[in-house]
């Protein structure tokens, strides 16, 4: 009979450390504290109205593939055959939208490297277009592809780089949107001087900042 009650006592322990256990899971899913930087929202994502609740100035892009390039296992790759990388996690497509109430506002658009990451930012080349027209500051005086760290801090953040930085004019406000491509890979350079790059992963997300009153 002993025995008996034991076991039940043992069994419904179990059960009860299953079930706090469950509930540590969904607390923790739900309050953001177990998400990693891969699935969280954009912290910087843009979002701003003015009185009438008219849509001022947004960043937008497609949620169901999230805003995030990762990098993994990837063989380096000549600048030319990285600019031309389409398809999910090669390349990012976003959109900024304004309208004539966020004309003068200035905006950055950075890039943000991740907490999964352990590929060497010395070898993550970056780059963005402006509908097709590379951006300027992507490039090296020698003419080619900057690599993550050859970008400016954004606010002396290192895992946060500027790749550009506008102003809304009164000819954007009047088209009312601004589209981008990000893109990201593995330097040919890596081969010259390490092959040692084999499950290593590299995770990067666009963010846009805004400045000045919207």
């Amino acid at each position: 009979m002993k025995n008996v009650k034991n076991k039940g006592i043992y069994y419904t322990s179990i059960i009860v450390i299953i079930i706090v256990y469950l509930v540590i899971i969904i607390l923790g899913n739900y309050f953001g504290m177990y998400k990693n930087d891969v699935d969280r929202h954009p912290v910087n994502n843009i979002l701003a109205t003015n009185e009438e609740d008219v849509l001022v100035f947004d960043y937008t892009y497609n949620k169901s593939k999230q805003n995030v390039i990762r990098l993994y296992n990837q063989f380096p790759i000549s600048d030319e055959v990285g600019k031309k990388l389409s398809g999910e996690y090669k390349e990012h497509n976003f959109e900024i939208n304004f309208n004539e109430k966020a004309v003068g506002v200035k905006y950055y658009i950075t890039v943000e490297k991740l907490v999964n990451s352990d590929f060497d930012k010395n070898y993550i080349k970056i780059y963005l277009d402006n509908e097709g027209k590379i951006i300027s500051d992507c490039y090296r005086d020698t003419g080619r592809i900057k690599t993550f760290n050859e970008y400016a801090k954004y606010e002396n953040n290192d895992k946060e780089r500027i790749l550009y930085k506008g102003t809304v004019s009164q000819t954007d406000a009047e088209r009312g949107i601004k589209r981008f491509t990000f893109k990201m890979w593995v330097s040919e350079d890596l081969k010259l001087f390490n092959e040692n790059y084999y499950n290593q992963s590299f995770y990067a997300r666009t963010n846009v900042h805004a400045t000045g009153n919207l």
